[in-house]
């Protein structure tokens, strides 16, 4: 499930005709995206952290920018190791594990038990409070890649 909570209207078909016109254009204007994701992951993991999801520290670590030729997007990769209610069991280390395959618990707090939003939603919350941010830098990036392209 995402969200496009900021939206660029023919961002796909821009970035293909940047990609025609020159790739490393486009690697250029993809080094230019991540950093704006970077800035707003830098935001993500703040509100994580303001709403007690620090437990392990995991869920703050993983979460990243994501660029691909649709957009951008701040994503949390990281997973727990079962549900609970499973067999618990020691690892090598001593340390209670669940038996069972991971599961993303990020999006339980981002979207709730069953789709809504969630109580302790970090992602949305922060791409919402950056939208003016993503907006201006974005329009700094399609500029200077725009310039090198020898559009003025």
């Amino acid at each position: 499930m995402a969200d496009q909570l900021v939206v660029v209207e023919n961002f796909t078909q821009w970035r293909k005709a940047v990609k025609e016109l020159d790739a490393g254009l486009d690697k250029e204007l993809k080094v230019g995206l991540k950093a704006i994701g970077s800035k707003v992951t830098t935001k993500a993991q703040a509100e994580a952290g303001a709403k007690g999801l620090l437990k392990t520290g995991d869920l703050i670590k993983k979460i990243a920018p994501s660029v691909t030729q649709k957009g951008v997007a701040i994503i949390s990769k990281a997973k727990r190791e079962s549900s609970p209610g499973t067999r618990k069991f020691r690892d090598g280390r001593g340390r209670s594990r669940y038996a069972g395959k991971p599961f993303p618990y990020p999006m339980v707090y981002e979207y709730g038990g069953r789709g809504g939003s969630g109580s302790r939603a970090f992602l949305a919350p922060a791409v919402q409070k950056s939208s003016q941010l993503i907006m201006s830098e974005l329009e700094k990036v399609i500029e200077t890649t725009a310039s090198k392209a020898g559009f003025h």
